[in-house]
């Protein structure tokens, strides 16, 4: 399963609705900050693929920041903590050198259940 075409998934009690800015569990609405969503929308309009750490710098921070990859990975694992503890712990943004992807709603739930399995 991928996104929808509003960017609606759901990751365990974590529903993320991208295209409304809207992260809810259980009812209550976890409050990011546009830049958390920026990124987010990015990642979920690559459906699955890495988007390159430079090009979300850019994109979200304006030219200027393109090299700024200690800030970008400090920026990622703080919101990957947060959405973690939404949802079992589990982390939905996946990094690799120099790049990041936003986990598939399967594709999480495949890892969270090998953590916990």
């Amino acid at each position: 399963m991928s996104f929808s075409c509003r960017n609606v998934a759901n990751y365990g009690s974590l529903m993320l609705d991208i295209g409304a800015e809207r992260a809810i569990v259980e009812c209550f609405e976890v409050v990011l900050q546009q830049s958390d969503w920026a990124i987010l929308q990015r990642l979920a309009e690559a459906n699955g693929a890495f988007v390159r750490g430079t090009d979300l710098l850019a994109e979200v921070w304006g030219e200027d920041m393109r090299d700024e990859h200690a800030f970008l990975r400090s920026w990622i694992h703080r919101l990957n903590d947060r959405l973690a503890r939404c949802c079992s712990g589990t982390r939905l943004i996946d990094s690799a050198p120099g790049a990041y992807r936003l986990l598939t709603p399967d594709e999480w739930q495949s890892s969270s259940q090998r953590l916990t399995g």
